[in-house]
């Protein structure tokens, strides 16, 4: 497929290339073989007049006192078993140079933790190229929600929880009723305007359906997946991490691998007090370089072909057609975002034409999202979550990937609604795998 091989690859980025894959075609494989977790039910008339944030939900943050409004990870049904936190959050503090007292302060309390994003994928496949299985999957961010002084804060920290689904027309319908009683309207992703009117007032009937929705389908059995992210600030320098695991097909077992780099159970960067990002470079594998990224994070110059390049490689990566989570590192995936930003804006002031040849696009346009913490904040590296920044304002964090996947797949949903049936991964790849709208 044009396009779908990025950099250059070194002998030990190809090895790790053809790990991450392998690992999730066994995942995807087993899956398939079991069959899935249990479904939502939900009736009410259906509709193919789905926007983004009715597919993905960004949970607004709730007013001090009310942090009960987002679901906890043991809350209801259990999400995530304590057990498995402690021992995920305990692997986390093995990361090479990290501050442990001040990593644990970070994390805090298996309480605290709150689901703020979900995100439905009706067909979640693992490499554009092999086309593995079609599944459908619930994705979930989960942070540290903390209310404290009068004031709601969010931890620096997010678990990425992948369930897979039973019966994804239940859940279609699910967030088509959803939508009927939100009104969300607008294609841009952004904060659910449904959840936030509710939350003003202490929650209502969509609150409590999207609770629902959530605790019946996102039940620990139907977990999958486990990406853990956190974020240490010491003596003015920011280091953070990140970590991936997944169950062990024998056990079921949740047990770190090693996707970033062979052999290393975490990638971590790196911010200096100058604002300068610091990545080995042989662990930034499709995207970035350590010193372009050190360079437009802090104004540097860099040429217009340099930026150009950026722009580039920064479009791969957020292209779903061309890469998906088996297919590339967290770095570059999550500093993609805030990098394009100030790339395009240097490489639109030297006059130069951009090439568009991977831009994803759908119906001739970008898929567009609120403004948010990605566009002000340089180190704001979740992709659909929320970040606290120096002045302590909670700002959204929205990723332009996140918003291309959300809008690839939203037509799969519009199939759920219209046709009542699971079987859309054929369809799917046939109109846009090639680039078809």
């Amino acid at each position: 497929m044009p396009g779908a091989d990025c950099a250059p690859r070194t002998p030990q980025s190809m090895q790790l290339h053809r790990l991450r894959h392998a690992l999730w075609a066994l995942l995807l494989a087993g899956i398939a073989a079991c069959g899935g977790g249990s479904g939502a039910s939900a009736d009410g008339a259906t509709s193919a007049g789905l926007s983004a944030k009715d597919i993905s939900l960004l949970m607004p943050i709730p007013p001090p006192g009310l942090e009960r409004l987002l679901v906890g990870l043991g809350d209801g049904a259990i999400l995530m078993p304590v057990g498995l936190f402690d021992a995920v959050v305990d692997h986390g503090a093995q990361a090479p140079g990290l501050d442990v007292d001040a990593y644990r302060q970070v994390i805090g309390s298996y309480p605290s933790w709150r689901i703020v994003s979900a995100r439905f994928d009706p067909c979640f496949i693992s490499d554009v190229k092999t086309q593995l299985p079609c599944l459908p999957f619930m994705r979930l961010v989960a942070q540290p929600v903390l209310g404290a002084s009068g004031k709601v804060t969010i931890g620096n920290a997010a678990f990425h929880l992948i369930y897979q689904l039973g019966d994804p027309v239940a859940v279609a319908k699910a967030l088509d009723a959803i939508r009927a009683m939100s009104r969300t309207g607008s294609d841009r992703l952004g904060v659910h305007p449904g959840l936030s009117a509710e939350f003003a007032t202490g929650g209502g009937p969509v609150t409590n359906a999207v609770a629902d929705l959530i605790r019946r389908n996102c039940m620990s059995s139907a977990l999958v997946s486990i990406n853990l992210a956190a974020s240490v600030d010491v003596n003015e320098t920011t280091e953070t991490f990140f970590a991936a695991f997944f169950p062990n097909k024998e056990t079921k077992k949740f047990a770190p691998i090693s996707p970033q780099a062979v052999g290393a159970p975490h990638q971590t960067i790196t911010f200096t007090p100058g604002a300068t990002l610091i990545a080995p470079a042989s662990l930034v594998l499709d995207a970035f370089s350590a010193n372009e990224v050190g360079a437009v994070s802090v104004g540097g110059q860099l040429s217009a072909d340099a930026l150009s390049n950026m722009l580039g490689r920064g479009d791969r990566v957020d292209n779903p057609r061309l890469h998906t989570l088996g297919s590339t590192d967290c770095v570059s995936c999550h500093v993609s975002t805030q990098v394009q930003v100030r790339a395009k804006a240097a490489f639109t002031a030297s006059g130069s034409t951009r090439m568009t040849q991977d831009l994803f696009t759908m119906l001739g346009n970008q898929p567009a999202r609120d403004a948010d913490a990605k566009d002000a904040m340089i180190r704001s590296f979740r992709n659909f979550g929320w970040m606290t920044d120096e002045a302590g304002v909670n700002r959204p964090s929205i990723a332009q990937r996140t918003a291309n996947e959300t809008a690839l797949k939203l037509p799969l949903v519009q199939e759920l609604l219209l046709e009542r049936t699971s079987v859309v991964g054929q369809r799917h790849w046939q109109v846009h795998a090639a680039g078809k709208e």
